[in-house]
């Protein structure tokens, strides 16, 4: 801010020529002699015409306000420039406090051996002591009139060495002046932190009010200097001072007139000195503003107040051009107005361009910025930001479209929210809001909704289409065409979308993927041991009882509906689904799969062979007995298939005895030792008879010693011979088999063995050494039990936060133990969620969104990024955000892409949305000291 005063020379005006020269040739010479001059007595100034006299009025008019960075210091408030400042009465001498607190003896300027130059840029600026040159910055000491950069350089270096006395003032009644000193120097430093004001005029203003304040006060009890800077009646007293209340408002348009988008009330504030907070001044002064014409008050808050285009338009001086540009922006064409005025379009268009050219700041402007980088229709541009066609036109003339889609808009925080909310209210203008929550008009956005509202149980696609109508009449919606659909094309979009499960004979149900994480499922079935051959996933469902209830999977025509779209994303081109229920892994033949096991198991009856393939491959016994078998009638005599295999040579048997020395070995192990034993011999020679023949039990794609019955009695060993074992350092032949991760599941439902740590487990009898037997694991879960509240989720994590404790906790286990404990328990359901496990008491099946809802609904809304860090602090639980907002967006929660937010439903972000801005207003305008 640069203060004038009425001895500032009439440069400082920055007139134009033509009115500077009138008013020093009529002998006008600095600004207090222009103020002096009644207007009307200006036209009688030789060669000031009517636009100098309005020129001159405006200059004046715009620095008595504080506008464009000048401010005039007039009268009672004008700076005492051309005597001697009147000193401090303590032993004669000025006095201030240093930022140390000392009490210092100031120096006159006078004395500072200054040049002319810089002794008369300073005391012109209002500075007579040594201790305010303190207070300048650099970029103070440039706005001061005349002052050039050898001047700013010899006050820097005077300031360099200045040495102030430190001073020790009599007690014969001086000590409130002193105190008063103090709390101007408060004062001035807290207004200078926050505002670019000259601290001569400050100290002018502050220095009477303080100490006749302190001089009446003094004498109360206790009160003190920090006493004295909360008053709040001193405070008010202060800002009773036009020039510093000029100073302060004049502060406050500068910093919105730097914010296209205006300020909120809060972000102004803490512009503004410290000791203005919490009081009614600054709504005041904004309101005093406001008065001035000055600033609006919007929903957010304040903005800046200019011209608008039509007031721009309409004040253009040629009648051409003003009816020109009124023209365009009412939409009119450039050949309509071209006629009008017998010109050509183009010089329509030049003429146009010249004035916007020459426009000043106007209140349009700020939707340039956003108008330039989205695309917006008229229509969508008046329906967002509630503007008339005119702002629209105008921009179009002003500006370049820009070519993002606005739906980028509602999640672009560089805009304010009211930016954001308004693109927001144009893109779901489509929608309607069903039990709190927001549904697409579209046949996609109802069809998901009767989907996951009413399709949670198997049913036909005919009884679908039949829900579907007849919630389209219950919501008038039935004459809508846009909402009807061939019956063909939604069959086929429903078998591949991600929220059905499709089945056989168009039967279908709501499942969301997105609600789970398919890890532990992908890991049981561990399809990657697979090669070149068929399975029917009626196999893997028997097999994982306990998974499939898990994941909710029903029968075997779900789980090949629901991995075909898993695979789908994983891209896997060994995998192909072929008709419900088969699988293909690799290429594979079917009759070597029916031959393999008809040696195996020859001579053997055709029930009895098609069991055999059921129980191997998973297709049922009745389907191999029909379309199986047909290509080995030959093998087929008297009701029983028999073979006639050729045994191994004796050598080479008696060689690979000798080599298969192990207790398990692969199908495909087995085949390679021998073609690297004998590369000659065909390795068709392996098949499960000859393997048997070997000292082995065969199965379908391993081999165990004969010295144990069965494959789970082998696998019961392995796993349980050790105290401590890493599932990962076992083969990955052995771990991806079914039998194996069956007899894995059973000793882990047992607590013969618990898993401590993903893939590492430690055996019961390492833990009965240290004192924990089978009863203290179910004695922890019987407390979990008492604990957790019923249909209310939890984790290990959240217990022990909530203060739960149990003796199993002195082990020092990792709470991935625990949950292993927990998880085997009936009582419990869970679900896995990346590195930990999220618990429900009560049968009920574990769903991500009905977690995520249970804390949203605790709080109404909340910001994303907090939920996902309450979800870490709380639960211990991790989850994507791109996981967590898929979950939000397919359940009856809603987020808010403008303010980040996740809301209990769609009501409570429209009734939070609704009260929002006005409440704010509310408290700002009605709040008292």
């Amino acid at each position: 801010m640069q203060y004038i005063t009425g001895d500032s020379p009439l440069e400082v005006l920055r007139l134009s020529v033509r009115s500077f020269n009138a008013l020093k040739k009529f002998g006008v010479k600095n600004v207090g002699q222009l103020f002096a001059i009644p207007i009307e007595k200006l036209f009688d100034i030789p060669n000031l015409g009517k636009k100098s006299v309005a020129e001159i009025q405006e200059v004046l008019k715009d620095i008595k306000e504080g506008k464009n960075g000048i401010l005039f210091v007039a009268d009672g408030d004008e700076l005492q420039e051309q005597q001697e400042p009147k000193k401090e009465q303590v032993n004669d001498v000025n006095l201030f406090y240093d930022r140390t607190g000392i009490l210092r003896e100031d120096i006159p300027i006078k004395d500072l051996d200054f040049s002319v130059r810089a002794f008369n840029c300073l005391r012109n600026s209002g500075i007579c002591f040594a201790s305010e040159i303190l207070e300048l910055s650099v970029e103070d000491l440039f706005a001061i009139k005349n002052m050039g950069k050898k001047t700013v350089q010899e006050i820097l270096d005077k300031r360099e060495d200045l040495n102030f006395r430190a001073a020790v003032p009599d007690n014969n009644g001086k000590g409130e002046r002193l105190i008063a000193h103090k709390i101007t120097a408060v004062f001035i430093n807290e207004i200078r932190t926050r505002i670019n004001a000259n601290p001569a005029v400050l100290r002018k203003v502050l220095k009477q009010p303080i100490e006749n304040y302190v001089s009446k006060h003094s004498k109360e009890q206790g009160k003190t200097v920090q006493d004295f800077l909360c008053d709040p009646l001193l405070i008010k007293l202060l800002y009773s001072q036009d020039l510093l209340r000029k100073i302060v408002k004049n502060h406050i348009i500068l910093e919105l007139q730097k914010e296209t988008f205006g300020m909120s009330y809060a972000a102004l504030e803490s512009k503004l000195p410290e000791h203005l907070k919490e009081t009614n001044i600054f709504r005041d002064l904004l309101h005093e503003i406001y008065i001035q014409g000055e600033i609006i008050f919007t929903e957010s808050g304040v903005e800046r107040k200019y011209p608008t285009v039509l007031d721009y338009a309409l004040s253009i001086s040629d009648e051409r051009g003003r009816a020109i540009l009124v023209g365009r922006l009412y939409g009119e064409a450039l050949e309509k107005l071209g006629r009008k005025f017998g010109i050509s379009r183009e010089r329509v268009r030049q003429i146009e361009r010249k004035l916007l050219k020459k426009r000043p700041r106007l209140m349009e402007d700020k939707y340039a910025e956003v108008f330039q980088k989205y695309h917006f229709k008229k229509e969508d541009f008046m329906a967002t930001f509630e503007e008339p066609e005119i702002t629209f036109n105008y921009l179009n003339l002003a500006y370049s479209k820009g070519k993002a889609p606005i739906e980028e808009l509602m999640s672009d925080s560089y805009f304010p929210i009211s930016f954001r909310k308004g693109a927001e209210k144009v893109l779901f203008k489509d929608y309607i809001t069903i039990k709190g929550e927001r549904v697409k008009l579209t046949k996609s956005g109802i069809t998901y909704y009767v989907l996951k509202t009413f399709v949670k149980d198997e049913t036909s696609f005919e009884d679908f289409v039949s829900i579907y109508k007849s919630f389209l009449r219950e919501h008038n919606l039935d004459s809508n065409e846009k909402l009807r659909f061939d019956e063909q094309t939604l069959q086929n979009q429903l078998a591949d979308a991600d929220y059905v499960l499709w089945k056989r004979k168009k039967r279908l149900r709501y499942y969301d993927i997105s609600e789970y994480d398919f890890s532990e499922l992908l890991q049981a079935l561990a399809f990657e041991q697979y090669s070149n051959v068929e399975y029917s996933t009626l196999k893997f469902f028997r097999d994982f009882p306990q998974v499939m209830r898990l994941y909710d999977i029903r029968n075997e025509y779900e789980l090949h509906n629901l991995l075909k779209k898993l695979y789908r994303k994983i891209k896997n081109g060994c995998i192909s689904f072929k008709r419900m229920p088969t699988i293909e892994f690799g290429e594979a033949n079917r009759d070597m799969q029916v031959l393999d096991l008809l040696l195996k198991h020859a001579p053997v009856s055709i029930d009895d062979l098609a069991k055999a393939y059921e129980q191997e491959y998973g297709v049922r016994a009745e389907t191999v007995k029909a379309n199986y078998l047909r290509n080995f009638d030959k093998y087929y005599f008297n009701g029983m298939y028999s073979i006639e295999v050729e045994p191994l040579p004796a050598h080479e048997s008696q060689r690979l005895k000798a080599i298969l020395t192990g207790d398990f070995y692969s199908i495909t192990d087995i085949k390679e030792v021998y073609c690297r034993e004998f590369p000659d011999s065909s390795s068709d020679l392996i098949n499960p008879f000859s393997i048997k023949m070997l000292g082995f039990r065969v199965y379908s794609s391993y081999a165990i010693k004969n010295s144990y019955n069965t494959a789970t009695e082998y696998f019961r060993k392995v796993l349980t011979e050790q105290d401590k074992f890493d599932l990962r350092k076992f083969p990955k032949a052995m771990t991806q088999l079914v039998t194996f991760t069956t007899e894995l599941m059973e000793l882990r439902n047992q607590y013969e063995i618990i898993e401590y740590s993903p893939s590492q487990h430690v055996n019961i009898r390492s833990l009965e050494k240290r004192g924990i037997t089978k009863d203290h694991l179910r004695d922890y879960c019987n407390a979990v039990f008492s604990a957790a509240e019923r249909d209310s989720y939890f984790t290990v994590h959240s217990l022990r936060k909530k203060g739960f404790s149990h003796l199993l906790d002195d082990l020092g286990f990792e709470e991935w133990f625990y949950g292993s404990i927990l998880s085997q328990d009936s009582r419990f359901s869970y679900q896995r969620a990346g590195k930990n496990r999220i618990f429900l008491k009560g049968g009920r099946q574990v769903l991500l969104k009905d977690f995520i809802y249970m804390i949203v609904r605790l709080r109404q809304s909340i910001n994303l990024t907090s939920l996902l860090q309450l979800i870490e602090d709380d639960y211990g639980v991790t989850i994507p955000r791109h996981k967590v907002m898929a979950v939000i967006r397919s359940s009856s929660m809603y987020y808010n892409e403008v303010t980040e937010k996740v809301y209990a439903d769609y009501y409570t972000y429209s009734r939070e949305s609704l009260k929002g801005p006005f409440f704010q207003q509310l408290q700002f305008w009605g709040r008292k000291n």
